[in-house]
């Protein structure tokens, strides 16, 4: 089922050999890939231009940007050689602590759907979590 998928591909943590849907954060780096990936592939929409500007025909501004690739701003990554050959790779977790500051007025920013409420996360709480929840609603 599509909630299953992409809370599979959004939450994924541990290493590809133990959690294949991992390999997407070898790929997307940066919160801001994670927002202009996630928005296009599971919202159908591209928000890409509210990275640098509020363009007067578009709806999305940069804090809606910004506060989506909030969600992402505690992940992380730890290099470790594969056992299996030898290669490095890298395990991806979720960190107790990281933010998203808005570039223009150095604000730390709350993740937030789009046109969701800004959300107060605990340190330790995965905000992937709470946004494939978001994704999945069927409100």
């Amino acid at each position: 089922p599509y909630d299953q998928f992409v809370r599979a591909i959004l939450t994924a943590t541990g290493t590809p050999a133990d959690n294949p849907p991992v390999t997407w954060y070898r790929q997307v780096r940066t919160p801001q890939q994670n927002v202009d990936n996630v928005s296009q592939l599971f919202l159908g929409t591209r928000i890409q231009c509210a990275q640098c500007h509020h363009h007067p025909f578009e709806k999305w501004s940069q804090d809606d940007y910004y506060s989506f690739a909030a969600f992402f701003a505690r992940v992380g990554r730890k290099p470790f050689e594969n056992s299996d050959n030898g290669e490095p790779t890298e395990a991806v977790f979720v960190s107790r602590a990281g933010n998203v500051t808005h570039p223009n007025t150095q604000a730390v920013m709350k993740p937030a759907g789009l046109d969701g409420p800004k959300l107060d996360l605990a340190a330790g709480v995965d905000p992937r979590a709470k946004l494939a929840d978001w994704l999945t609603d069927p409100a």
